[in-house]
């Protein structure tokens, strides 16, 4: 997306973002040849993904995706109020206004009819991120519910293992955030019966709940999960 961005957009973009600032020594060169200095950020963020996020992807992308569904069913369902609700403990809907409260970020913010985006993601941290000036319109940057699982390797502890056995664990582990059985099964390498089965066990234990979405079936930890995790 960025290497197929409009020059000018590129520009207009740079210029804003660096507004009051000293402008970099690469500023240079985006001054002389736009097409070119672009093409060093672009290298760069393709080598980055590659060392780095290529083999997270799939448990970036899954709670990410997860999240989108959830909050279009509780706005087909319930509205915009519903759709934000729980969103993130410092942004508020008014029913006519974001409210964002942050030391460092409070303001209020009408959607004018313009278009709400949201933009779940494992590289927002604990702060959620209005921008109410996107030119497609106002859009919140925040991180989807699971999204500290992002950050763990993914095993479960001795004890549970223990408790459980390694496979049963590991599903435990793995359903911070709601997951269907294939998706289960594809990032544990397990047969779709075999995770099928784990995660039926647990939830006859009380341990994870199965919401349906659409066909699926999504398996999520509940707190007595969570405490044994």
């Amino acid at each position: 997306m960025v290497a197929a961005s409009p020059l000018d957009q590129v520009a207009a973009e740079v210029t804003a973002a660096w507004a009051g600032h000293d402008a970099p020594p690469e500023a240079i060169v985006f001054g002389h040849d736009l097409r070119a200095g672009l093409s060093l950020p672009v290298t760069e963020i393709r080598e980055y993904f590659a060392a780095v996020v290529v083999l997270r992807w799939p448990r970036l992308r899954a709670p990410a995706e997860t999240e989108i569904a959830g909050r279009a069913r509780a706005a087909v369902g319930h509205g915009a109020r519903a759709m934000l609700d729980g969103l993130h403990p410092e942004l508020a809907w008014t029913g006519s206004a974001l409210e964002l409260r942050y030391p460092h970020q409070h303001g209020r913010w009408s959607l004018d009819g313009h278009h709400l985006t949201l933009l779940p993601t494992g590289f927002a941290g604990a702060e959620v991120y209005a921008l109410p000036d996107a030119p497609t319109g106002r859009t919140l940057w925040y991180a989807p519910r699971g999204h500290g699982m992002l950050r763990l390797p993914g095993a479960p502890q001795p004890s549970s293992a223990a408790l459980l056995g390694s496979s049963r664990a590991a599903v435990l582990a793995l359903v911070e955030a709601p997951y269907s059985t294939g998706e289960v099964a594809h990032r544990l390498n397990l047969s779709t019966g075999t995770a099928s089965h784990h995660l039926t066990m647990l939830r006859d234990a009380g341990l994870v709940v199965a919401v349906r979405d659409g066909r699926r079936l999504l398996y999520q930890r509940r707190p007595l999960g969570d405490q044994l995790v």
